[in-house]
């Protein structure tokens, strides 16, 4: 392998495209190549820790920890880290397929590790925070599906074994075999219910050299930590990491059922395309469908309560929507009608930043030419079948079922032009949603082609650009000269409306920032981000809109969360005497913030010509 070859592999191995320039420069001049043939232990176990830290390129290694349990590594998989770091090394590594690593020097390792706090946190973060860096890197395949799924969703659950407590330690050993389990129930007369594992069996029965014709009972663990076969497979791992176990008790209404393991559960997250994807893309009809999505909102409720940012938790939420989307067009339009047509999601759901579902956004682009008898009837479907499903009417009507918003490219085209032409609240609005339109299933072509079109129509016009940017001030920031809160006096007494106050002029203002430059990406994160590295936003001003819009979308999902749970209709006012003191404070920074970036705005496009 070349160097450069060498170098985009390393670059394509998370973390390592943390590296600054000069830190990969120096990973590639430290590292060799090291060739292991099948059968050969690489690591062994209790011996001094390794001269490097591996990098599989190709292979597979088995590492067998202490307590005797496997873990399987592949290419661009790493290892050993935790030999390193505790300077020894507590697991064997053995190669079951012929592998080549690459072999970075343990002290090149080690210095990167204390210059390089992101490249750092990955190896040593808890689990909450890996989720964070791997969500941020894109790797949101396996990892959505393993969030989303339930423990009785898979087969993980290992079956619930008895054994009374005068039992002999030989006869639960024995029924562990017969019934090929790791750990077994030992019933009190007491009522308690204890449990053994194996490895208690080798650290309390086989190491102390006891009799096996003593009462199994005398070695149980008592004090079971459990969890309810419905909560979710996440919740299951993080609360093995908190309380340092390696499997659960699973209860059904607090029956034990069975037992769920540590490594089941990583080797899922590490190598599994998982369930959720499966069970949609095998989806025969709105049950189906039903089924892979219930308690979406429990999720969302666990990832935020165990500290996933924001825009995390929206991007798992619009992979998910999006597959759901391509799904019931799949199941309800004809094939003809999906050859000759593309799909697209509007508004939030096209910048992906939306959580709970508070309405659907979307429209349909067909083919020039097509046309399709009956063609409304299956229109009216998707829209129902998609409510049917938890995605509600759109108030405004922006559904494929209106047919303003199901017709050809070139009468989307001619619409869009007649708006750019007619600037009027309504267009403004109907324009803005559409730029922040994204693919979701059919024809991609259409959607590229028209989207092609919006971008440059709008650059060559910088007046109406101008004139769209306006409606970045088209809400009040509800805040006084004195910083207080200007709060409704009507149907939402004591409240504000942090979307109209302060997240729609963050979010359009970017937005007609991003469409002067001519930027593809919807994602108002990713919009600054890329506005910032343009240098059309200093790096102080994009800091604060990050942190500002972050503490936004957070804000508004716990509020939303609350009125669920209370059974509230969910929107986006916020009382600020509910809020703590520290949420007050920060929630009037931010409304300065929206003030400070709409003075930029209007500076930037001469607001106050148009």
């Amino acid at each position: 392998m070349g160097t450069l070859d060498f170098k985009n592999f390393i670059l394509g191995t998370h973390p390592f495209e943390l590296l600054k320039n000069y830190e990969l420069e120096r990973v590639l001049e430290s590292v060799d190549i090291a060739y292991f043939k099948e059968g050969e232990k690489v690591i062994a176990k209790n011996t001094l820790p390794p001269e490097h830290f591996f990098i599989i390129a190709k292979g597979i290694i088995k590492e067998i920890d202490e307590n005797e349990e496997e873990h399987f590594y592949s290419a661009k998989d790493c290892f050993d880290i935790k030999a390193i770091l505790n300077k020894n090394s507590k697991s064997d590594f053995i190669v079951i397929e012929e592998c080549i690593c690459f072999a970075l020097r343990k002290d090149v390792f080690l210095d990167l590790t204390a210059s390089n706090k992101e490249f750092s946190d990955y190896f040593v973060q808890d689990i909450s925070s890996r989720i964070n860096s791997l969500l941020s890197k894109g790797t949101t395949q396996n990892l959505a599906s393993f969030m989303i799924s339930t423990i009785e969703d898979d087969s993980y659950i290992h079956p619930a074994i008895f054994i009374e407590e005068d039992k002999t330690i030989y006869e639960a050993v024995y029924k562990m075999t017969e019934n090929k389990s790791t750990s077994i129930f030992i019933k009190y007369k007491s009522g308690d219910i204890g449990v053994v594992t194996d490895s208690n069996l080798r650290k309390r029965v086989i190491l102390k050299k006891r009799n096996f014709n003593e009462a199994i009972g005398t070695i149980g663990t008592k004090g079971l930590i459990t969890i309810e076969k419905d909560d979710f497979l996440y919740n299951a791992l993080l609360l093995m990491i908190e309380n340092s176990v390696k499997r659960l008790v699973v209860t059904s209404d607090g029956d034990i059922v069975g037992t769920i393991e540590q490594i089941d559960l990583l080797s899922a997250l590490s190598h599994k395309s998982y369930l959720i994807d499966i069970k949609i893309k095998k989806a025969e009809n709105l049950d189906d469908i039903k089924s892979a999505i219930k308690d979406l909102s429990h999720l969302i409720t666990s990832l935020q309560n165990r500290g996933v940012k924001v825009r995390n938790i929206t991007k798992l939420v619009n992979e998910l929507n999006s597959k759901v989307y391509k799904k019931i067009f799949e199941l309800v339009f004809p094939k003809e009608v999906i050859e000759n047509s593309s799909l697209i999601v509007l508004g939030s759901e096209g910048r992906k930043e939306q959580t709970l579902k508070t309405d659907q956004d979307n429209a349909l682009i067909l083919k020039d030419g097509f046309t399709f008898e009956g063609l409304q009837e299956y229109t009216q479907e998707f829209s129902a079948s998609l409510i049917e499903c938890g995605f509600p009417r759109c108030k405004g009507n922006i559904m494929v079922c209106n047919h303003f918003w199901t017709k050809s490219l070139q009468k989307h085209k001619e619409d869009f032009f007649e708006m750019l032409d007619n600037p009027s609240n309504e267009n403004l609005m109907n324009l803005a949603i559409l730029f922040d339109a994204n693919y979701v299933a059919g024809d991609k072509s259409l959607f590229t082609s028209f989207k092609t079109t919006m971008l440059t129509k709008i650059v060559s016009n910088p007046a109406m650009l101008s004139h769209f940017a306006n409606a970045t001030l088209f809400f009040e920031t509800p805040l006084t000269l004195f910083a207080n809160f200007v709060l409704d006096k009507k149907e939402h007494k004591d409240e504000l409306d942090i979307k109209k106050g302060a997240i729609f002029s963050i979010v359009h203002g970017i937005r007609s920032l991003a469409l002067q430059h001519k930027l593809e990406i919807t994602n108002t994160t990713e919009r600054i981000v890329a506005l910032r590295d343009l240098g059309v936003i200093n790096e102080e001003l994009a800091n604060e809109l990050l942190e500002g819009f972050n503490f936004l979308l957070t804000l508004r999902l716990k509020i939303q969360l609350e009125k669920e749970s209370k059974g509230q209709h969910i929107d986006n006012y916020v009382k600020p005497k509910q809020l703590t003191k520290l949420e007050r404070d920060l929630l009037v920074d931010v409304l300065k913030l929206v003030d400070k970036f709409k003075k930029f705005i209007t500076y930037h496009f001469k607001l106050n010509m148009v």
